[in-house]
């Protein structure tokens, strides 16, 4: 696997504004599926005779990489044996589903229940008085219960695999305790941050957060930080972006022998 080295300029069949690609979450047709399939199509350009297969980039392929794994992540900054679901505790915990609807007090009501047993029984309410479902034009009525939104939404900082940029424990690969001078010292690191680029990921997320759930796409913010973009809030609907594109080229298997031998 091959990661362009910098940001997608031009594409076979989608234009770009310069090298980044506009993605509005308006679309109820083709949804989140329509964003990936404009992202695939423009790394497209990467494809040729060496190349069996040329598409975005996703966030299993930079998690692949870094080893971060949102069941098994750190819950602390200072104590390493603290891991679990990333956000454990809250309604927006990874793997927590919550149905929504309109109390009798026009507030958005969070029933949580699913995996998450601690959350069964537990009811949430927010200041939000609607709940507009992907890509509707009007928000449910009061009792009407939404469809089940399973969270897993994840950020983390691609140095030390936790929420916080520094970290007082040290473990081998990109963990460090320090950002500072270690981006420099490690190629995966390096390849990911692409002189502090941001960069879309064609990777879908949903975040079942208290009061509204949002939909959307995860990205690299400035090359430090893999986070989740809302492309759809279900108080105000839709919403939009601009950022960089980066192809994944998979080589022939032809190609690899070749290549080893004249490295």
């Amino acid at each position: 696997m091959l990661v362009s080295e910098g940001l997608v300029n031009g594409g076979n069949n989608k234009t770009l504004i310069g090298n980044t690609y506009a993605v509005l979450g308006e679309d109820p047709l083709r949804g989140l599926q329509g964003a990936i399939d404009d992202l695939d199509e423009i790394c497209a350009v990467y494809k040729n005779e060496n190349a069996a297969k040329a598409r975005s980039i996703r966030a299993e392929d930079i998690n692949r990489l870094t080893g971060y794994d949102p069941q098994n992540t750190y819950l602390s900054n200072s104590d390493i044996t603290q891991r679990g679901n990333y956000g454990r505790g809250k309604i927006s915990e990874y793997g927590n589903t919550v149905t929504y609807k309109i109390g009798s007090s026009d507030a958005v009501v969070g029933y949580k229940y699913g995996d998450m047993t601690e959350y069964s029984t537990t009811d949430v309410s927010s200041d939000k008085t609607s709940y507009i479902p992907w890509g509707e034009s009007s928000s449910l009525g009061v009792g009407v219960e939404s469809q089940p939104v399973k969270s897993n939404c994840y950020n983390y900082f691609i140095n030390t695999l936790g929420t916080s940029k520094t970290c007082t424990y040290e473990e081998p690969g990109l963990r460090s305790t320090s950002a500072d001078g270690y981006e420099n010292s490690n190629a995966a690191y390096n390849m990911i941050n692409n002189n502090n680029s941001s960069y879309w990921l064609a990777s879908p997320y949903v975040n079942s957060s208290t009061g509204p759930a949002d939909w959307g796409l995860r990205y690299v913010y400035k090359g430090s930080i893999l986070r989740c973009l809302g492309l759809w809030f279900s108080f105000i609907g839709q919403n939009g972006a601009s950022i960089g594109v980066r192809a994944v080229v998979s080589l022939k298997p032809d190609v690899i022998p070749e290549l080893k031998t004249s490295t």
